[in-house]
């Protein structure tokens, strides 16, 4: 039962480590994410009130990408971007 218990264990650890579920970090300004040719980022409202701020702001912190959608949320803006 205690050798079970291990393998599955590894099993585990092998698949989380080979980052096959975690996705990559890329910089931004709060957080950014990567999942295949797209990035999301946060962008405070007290840095960049309006949407086309927040716009410019992500492409200058992600150089060769492209926005493609803007979210307001309460105190940021979810932009995501394209390459």
């Amino acid at each position: 039962m205690y050798q079970a218990m291990r393998v599955v264990a590894l099993l585990v650890a092998c698949t989380m480590s080979s980052g096959q579920f975690l996705p990559a970090k890329a910089n931004s300004e709060v957080g950014s994410t990567v999942y295949a040719g797209r990035r999301s980022c946060s962008i405070p409202k007290s840095t960049c009130p309006t949407a086309a701020q927040a716009r410019l702001k992500a492409e200058q912190k992600n150089p060769g990408w492209t926005v493609v959608n803007i979210k307001s949320l309460s105190k940021s803006w979810l932009v995501t971007l394209k390459n």
